[in-house]
């Protein structure tokens, strides 16, 4: 044994120490490749389940949602369903996008029924940000009032009351903050989302008497699929029915080829990386011919030769992943933030 680690010494460690660039190169690279993958791999799940996670924000305690298949649902739908037996709550919804004139960054605007959102109604069907640690003004229910996370108004250099002005197409929207939401109380994905009340995403818009969906909550005991029979006999042909489940299964297939791109570029990385690694051990088995030629002629037989440079390889992988795990920790967080504001362009 102390043979072997008297061989090792010699062929490897002594070779690396001497060779200390070439050393820190192949590492590197080894680094590099895992962290690249391990941090594409945390980006992409956290920024999945943060994008499911601001669905399910927006659908709030929703069982049943309508959609609308064209345009946009008529806000008159709103009073029939009301009317249907076993609806809890009803609340309607309309999103759109909002492109702030200096950075030309583009967000998304999310209409709501703000007093069921704030807690003031007992409304379960709406999203929750009236969370603790929130600071609202007590014009949030004005015309025009919208609500940000504290990320976004930092974003946008404004506070509670502050006017702030978007582009919705050509069209400047004038805003209000009226409420700033801590940004615990919401994922990652809708932190850079706008909540506002129905009127003023429909007036800032340009969408009149027009919304996107309408999410809605059972009485208990009456289950989605009772709900959607009987919501079915007072819908017009242009509105659809779905469910929260369903529209995040949509969603995580949207984002899926993107998804397998970044899998597939990270992957690459790694490859290059145990590409470099090989090419560096047999350029150094070559330049050691002279101390491997001395050590068979001392009686070491070619598979112990053979296990010390696998060992070689072995310790520049085990070195180089630990390390690249560390790395791809630091740069997950990175990662994530242009994969969550991907998703947030493109989705």
């Amino acid at each position: 044994m102390r043979a072997l680690a008297a061989l090792f010494t010699a062929l490897v460690l002594r070779h690396a120490i001497l060779h200390k660039g070439r050393t820190f190169l192949t590492l590197a690279s080894v680094a590099i490749g895992v962290a690249v993958t391990v941090a594409v791999r945390l980006a992409n799940a956290s920024a999945v389940a943060s994008f499911t996670g601001t669905a399910n924000t927006v659908a709030g305690g929703t069982a049943v949602q309508i959609v609308a298949k064209g345009n946009g649902l008529p806000d008159g739908i709103v009073l029939a369903v009301r009317h249907v037996q076993g609806v809890a709550s009803v609340s309607p919804v309309v999103s759109g996008s909002l492109t702030d004139g200096r950075s030309q960054a583009a967000y998304d605007l999310v209409g709501v029924d703000l007093l069921a959102a704030l807690g003031m109604a007992s409304d379960q069907s709406a999203p929750s940000i009236g969370a603790p640690g929130g600071r609202f003004s007590p014009t949030i229910l004005w015309r025009g009032r919208i609500v940000l996370s504290e990320s976004l108004a930092r974003a946008f250099h404004t506070g509670l009351g502050s006017g702030i002005t978007m582009l919705a197409g050509s069209h400047r929207v004038a805003l209000v903050v009226g409420g700033i939401v801590p940004d615990a109380a919401l994922p990652i994905a809708a932190r850079n989302t706008i909540f506002c009340d129905v009127s003023t995403a429909q007036e800032a818009l340009g969408r009149d008497g027009l919304l996107d969906r309408i999410d809605l909550v059972p009485l208990p005991g009456v289950s989605a699929k009772i709900l959607q029979a009987r919501l079915r006999a007072v819908l017009p042909r242009a509105a659809g029915l779905t469910t929260p489940g369903e529209r995040a299964d949509q969603l995580t297939k949207m984002v899926s080829a993107f998804q397998f791109n970044l899998a597939a570029l990270a992957a690459i990385a790694l490859l290059v990386g145990a590409y470099l690694v090989f090419n560096a051990v047999s350029m150094s088995v070559v330049q050691r011919r002279a101390e491997i030629g001395t050590a068979r002629a001392v009686g070491t037989t070619r598979p112990t030769i053979f296990a010390i440079f696998l060992a070689e390889g072995a310790a520049v992988g085990i070195v180089g992943s630990a390390l690249g795990l560390l790395l791809g920790r630091l740069l997950a967080n990175g990662a994530l933030r242009a994969v969550a504001g991907t998703f947030d362009a493109l989705y």
